[in-house]
This record gives C-alpha cells, sequence and structure tokens, in this order.
C-alpha cells in the first residue's frame, strides 16, 4: 500500500457540521474534505452522495471534480472502490489523512489570489409575453388531453408550468401536492399550488403516480413552440415571482427507494395531514434513461409504443446486480439550511 512508510499522526477530531466542513475545505481542501466526510459516515458512500454533499461545501457543479478527488484518494491508499460508484475510506485513513496533504499546494475558491472568492447570484430574468405563452401552453395541453394523450400533455405541463428539468420527472400529484425527481442531483422535491392543481382537474389530468409520462415526451413541441426547455421553465418562475402561483409550503417529508424491490415510500406531512405513498418504480433505469436527454436531438425521439419502466431493461442476472437503496429528505420551495445540513449528513 501507498501509505505504509507513512508515520501516523495524531488523530484529527472530524468535522460535524456543514460549517465546520467548509472551514476544514478552506483550510485542507477538497480531497481532504472528502475523506473527512467519508469518515464522518463511516459506511460505503455511492458517488452521488459524495458528489452531493461535494457539491454543498464547494458549489462544484459536475461530479468530475468528485471523481478526481475519489482517485487521488484511491491512488494515496485512502480510499477502496467497491463496485460500481461505490466507495468506502479505509479504517486507517483517520490516522493517516494529514500526511496525504501538502498543504502548500491546495488551492480552493476561498484562497488568496485564485480569482474565484466572489460569487455573485445572477441577476433576476425578466422576459416579454410569458403570460400569452402560459395560455399557449394550456390550450396545447387542454388539445392533447382531449386527443386522448394526457400523459404528454402531463410531460408538457411538467416542464413548462411546474419548472421541471428536462431530466426530471413528475412521480405523483395529488390535488396542488406535485413531488418529482431531479435526475441531475438526485433529488427527491414537492411544490405546492393550488391554481396548477385546478389546471390539471379541468385538463381531466390524472391524479397518483405519474411518472410514465417521461416516455411520452413533449420535447418535439418544447422545442418548436417555447424555443427549448431551459426557455420553457422561465414560465415557471413568472408563475411563482408575478402572479404567486406556487406557493411557500412548510412540510417535513421523506422518501425510502428499495432498489431490489423497486419500491419508493414516500411520507410527508402538510397542512395538518400525513401522505404515505408508495410507488412501484424503477429508480435505477429511470436514471439510464434521463441521462442522455440532455443531447439536443432527443427530443427528436418520440417513441410510437412506450414501454413501462418496470420493463425497460434485459432480466440480469442477480448475482451481477449491485442494488443501491436511496433515502433522504423531500425538498420543498423554501428549504431551510438546517433542513440540509440534515439531509447531507444525517441521511
Amino acid at each position: 500500500m501507498l501509505y505504509d512508510n507513512l508515520k501516523p499522526t495524531l488523530e484529527i477530531e472530524l468535522p460535524r457540521t456543514i460549517e465546520e466542513f467548509k472551514e476544514f475545505y478552506r483550510n485542507y481542501g477538497a480531497k481532504s474534505t472528502i475523506l473527512a466526510y467519508m469518515l464522518a459516515k463511516g459506511k460505503p458512500l455511492h458517488l452521488y452522495d459524495i458528489f452531493r454533499f461535494h457539491q454543498q461545501i464547494a458549489g462544484v457543479t459536475s461530479d468530475n471534480s468528485t471523481r478526481k478527488a475519489l482517485q487521488r484518494l484511491i491512488n494515496d491508499g485512502l480510499v477502496k472502490k467497491l463496485g460500481r460508484g461505490v466507495y468506502v475510506a479505509v479504517p486507517e485513513a483517520k490516522h493517516l489523512m494529514l500526511n496525504t496533504i501538502d498543504l502548500s499546494r491546495v488551492r480552493t475558491k476561498f484562497s488568496i489570489g485564485s480569482g474565484r472568492g466572489k460569487q455573485t447570484k445572477p441577476p433576476k430574468w425578466k422576459a416579454k409575453n410569458l403570460d400569452k405563452q402560459i395560455k399557449r401552453v394550456i390550450r396545447i395541453a387542454k388539445s392533447l388531453a382531449e386527443k386522448g394523450d394526457q400523459l404528454r400533455a402531463v410531460s408538457l405541463l411538467a416542464h413548462t408550468l411546474l419548472g421541471i428539468r428536462q431530466t426530471g420527472v413528475l412521480l405523483y400529484r395529488e390535488g396542488g401536492l406535485f413531488i418529482y425527481y431531479e435526475h441531475k442531483d438526485k433529488s427527491i422535491r414537492m411544490i405546492y399550488s393550488k391554481e396548477l392543481g385546478e389546471l390539471f382537474d379541468n385538463l381531466n389530468l390524472p391524479e397518483g403516480a405519474l411518472y410514465e409520462h417521461a416516455y411520452y415526451r413533449a420535447g418535439k413541441i418544447i422545442h418548436n413552440a417555447f424555443g427549448g426547455y431551459k426557455k420553457a421553465r422561465r414560465m415557471h418562475y413568472y408563475l411563482k415571482e408575478e402572479l404567486k402561483w406556487i406557493t411557500n409550503i412548510n412540510a417535513n417529508g421523506k422518501y425510502y427507494y428499495f432498489a431490489k424491490a423497486r419500491i419508493m415510500k414516500i411520507v410527508i406531512e402538510f397542512e395538518g395531514q400525513t401522505y404515505e405513498i408508495i410507488l412501484q418504480i424503477n429508480l435505477d433505469e429511470l436514471d439510464n434513461f434521463l441521462q442522455d436527454l440532455n443531447n439536443p436531438e432527443a427530443y427528436k425521439i418520440q417513441p410510437q409504443t412506450p414501454i413501462p419502466l418496470l420493463l425497460q431493461s434485459q432480466p440480469r442476472k442477480e448475482e451481477n446486480r449491485t442494488y443501491q437503496d436511496r433515502y433522504g429528505i423531500i425538498r420543498t420551495t423554501e428549504h431551510t439550511k438546517a433542513e440540509n445540513e440534515l439531509y447531507y449528513l444525517n441521511f
């Protein structure tokens, strides 16, 4: 091993809160902070868990930097890769981690002279004729629903008025409560809109599990009529900021995904009610389908007979299959800092 000739140092105290991890990151850089996080968790972690932590403390936008840091830790003998996208810190790492740090080479966005210390918030977006575009979306969705293409109408509304990304999926609706999945950061989120719930009802669009709308793409409509997914999502922010259709909700929610059984359990406490939702869904196969949709040509693919999610892949031998359960909090439009810390450190 690469650390066989290193002398053990005094055991360091691991950070516990997001603020402590951020301070650790400023002093020791990304590689050491990721290792400290893995040691604090004390169990094998999937790449997307490590990336989301890295995103929280350093603001990275891609998992490429996370992969590079993990590879350096593997080269140093402080981390092992157990399988596809699963990593664990070796037991000796806590005693040896400081021996691997060259403080003179540590660079973060907070370092003096890095040129990356200032972080600016993008200006609030404003555009003309958004009210007319929203009316056009509703007309097209109504036309699709009347023709019996309800899931394509759901897809159109999801990626415009609900503001879900191209690689996101509306999982479930009950009244004005919408629960959706964002493939970009592997998060489950929820919003509440009484007006949008009434719109769905007026268009006779179904409630309950809606995730199969992912296979009834409305991409061609979105690109031709509204200039693409990114521009179309601006209607959502207009509804939220100008018309106040999207309200900030005080809700607590958790989800549990059992990969082997292909079952997701969602528990939400909202306005004095408790929602317990069970979805039969193959989230891993859904991720595989969604990961290529950022391709500009993806919107042209319009399957004639969408295949149910449970039938997307060929049967695999069980001994070669790695199951990755997932669990965490369900994010809301006003997710507090304390809740974010709970998500990243306690789940």
